[in-house]
């Protein structure tokens, strides 16, 4: 009887460990799809930073280029001095 018990009682040990495991198993999961979608939002907006800078950029060369080709002889009479 006692011996029967004790089997009994490992069994239920065992199962309440193993629904464990598989409980921190799955939070551990979710955690992980959780940290899986906050780095999407984080790589989104580091991409749009990267394409706002790109934009900023290109207009600064553009504007450069632009303001250099079109006014060359009033750059140089400005570089001449007095």
């Amino acid at each position: 009887m006692a011996c029967k018990d004790l089997e009994n009682l490992i069994q239920d040990l065992s199962v309440d460990i193993e629904s464990s495991r598989k409980r921190k198993r799955l939070m551990a999961k979710d955690a992980m799809v959780l940290k899986k979608d906050t780095l999407a939002k984080y790589e989104m907006r580091l991409q749009n930073a990267v394409q706002l800078s790109t934009f900023a950029l290109q207009g600064y060369t553009t504007y450069v280029f632009l303001d250099s080709y079109l006014v060359p002889s009033a750059n140089l009479a400005h570089d001449a001095g007095p």
